[in-house]
């Protein structure tokens, strides 16, 4: 690490050798390892697990558990990850595995459950690896004598920062 705290100027070290010291420190970082942290590392950070990895066989998809969340636990959020793209962040209240039986045979009914399905069959189609995240809402937030639903807050807010296309597309019904 560089030390400011050498040189003249009241301890504040010298700007040129300053920038000199970073220069040669940062020569051989590119552009891209500088740059803000992928969708999924933001996600990450906060605590979204890999809960499961996504496959199609003859155009069957099938789901493969990575680290489920605990099945009381019903208050989740969820993200599919196409690729390297977080496409799409989603709340549930019915559980985890309820949730992603919805997006694994959607009903005739479950428009957005079926715009996830095709673009999952689609990325899967293409080669792209299809996973999905999760994240448990303790549940310990309150405010005074309420309780405080993180995930419901949360889902709007990572939607309105990331803006997973799935989540911006219009429900087609086909």
């Amino acid at each position: 690490m560089i030390s400011l705290t050498s040189g003249r100027n009241g301890g504040c070290g010298d700007l040129t050798t300053i920038v000199d010291g970073l220069h040669h420190r940062f020569r051989h970082v590119s552009v891209s390892q500088m740059s803000e942290p992928s969708a999924l590392d933001r996600l990450k950070k906060i605590g979204f697990e890999h809960a499961a990895t996504w496959r199609s066989k003859d155009g069957i998809l099938r789901r493969e558990p990575i680290k489920v969340p605990n099945k009381s636990c019903k208050n989740l959020l969820y993200a599919f990850v196409l690729g390297n793209e977080v496409a799409y962040i989603g709340a549930t209240r019915v559980g985890f595995e309820s949730r992603m039986r919805g997006h694994l045979k959607p009903g005739k009914s479950q428009i957005t459950n079926k715009k996830v399905n095709r673009a999952i069959l689609k990325a899967l189609s293409k080669g792209d690896h299809v996973d999905t995240y999760a994240f448990r809402d303790p549940g310990d937030q309150r405010a005074g004598e309420f309780e405080v639903d993180l995930a419901a807050g949360l889902e709007r807010s990572l939607i309105d920062r990331l803006k997973p296309r799935l989540n911006d597309l219009p429900c087609k019904e086909t």
